[in-house]
């Protein structure tokens, strides 16, 4: 079997749980999911990435100023975004980074719901427990992101997502923070996305408490995107 072929498998099995897993997500305490379907006329369908800040917490495991920090920032709020409000929500440069998978994902969105807030931190990064389901090792020009999300806090602990991306060509753009929910211009560089690897019981294990200390009255995207 072609490389590209496994490659594709292996971005449809992850997809499918990632999506499923914000369908989960969105449903948690305060966040409905039991709304009219999208409806382009109806304005209690009309939602805006306003609506669902991306709250990142700092930790050793990745810092969020770096070319890679924007990267794996910029495409996991980007993915969650086209699946809760469709293509609208999808930052500059984000059909490039994301490449053949990109129809994958957008078929699954938009996804009605009540606003709520995502809280969102780096895990370490050691090891991949499926080596043998991955096309390409690990390496300098493999980056690996491991990130942990949760919607509802009291839960006391996060969800993983994982993914491999090439390092190769532009940088992202570095120190990105401000006070929109979205990048005005591109930022991925040349980079792009490899594989979203499928859930891992050893990787979620590092998501199975929070950090602290915990921004609970934290409410707008942060650390944002420049005006």
């Amino acid at each position: 079997m072609r490389t590209s072929q496994i490659r594709h498998r292996s971005l449809a099995r992850a997809a499918n749980y990632l999506a499923a897993a914000v369908v989960v997500l969105a449903a948690a305490p305060g966040c409905s999911n039991e709304a009219p379907p999208y409806d382009a006329t109806d304005p209690r369908t009309q939602r805006t990435a306003d609506d669902y800040p991306m709250v990142w917490i700092e930790n050793p495991a990745l810092d969020l100023t770096s070319s890679d920090g924007t990267f794996i920032r910029g495409f996991l709020e980007s993915w969650l975004l086209s699946v809760r409000i469709g293509k609208k929500g999808n930052f500059p440069g984000f059909s490039t980074a994301y490449g053949e998978s990109l129809t994958i994902s957008l078929n699954y969105g938009p996804f009605y719901s009540e606003p709520f807030v995502s809280y969102l931190w780096p895990a370490p990064y050691t090891d991949l427990s499926s080596l043998e389901e991955r096309s390409e090792p690990a390496s300098r020009p493999v980056g690996v992101a491991v990130v942990c999300m949760t919607t509802d806090p009291l839960e006391n602990q996060g969800y993983e997502f994982s993914f491999t991306y090439e390092r190769s060509g532009r940088l992202p753009v570095s120190h990105q923070a401000g006070p929109r929910s979205t990048p005005r211009s591109k930022i991925f560089g040349d980079w792009k996305l490899i594989e979203l690897l499928s859930p891992s019981k050893e990787r979620q294990k590092r998501c199975e408490s929070l950090p602290r200390p915990f921004p609970f009255n934290v409410r707008k995207s942060t650390p944002g995107w420049p005006a």
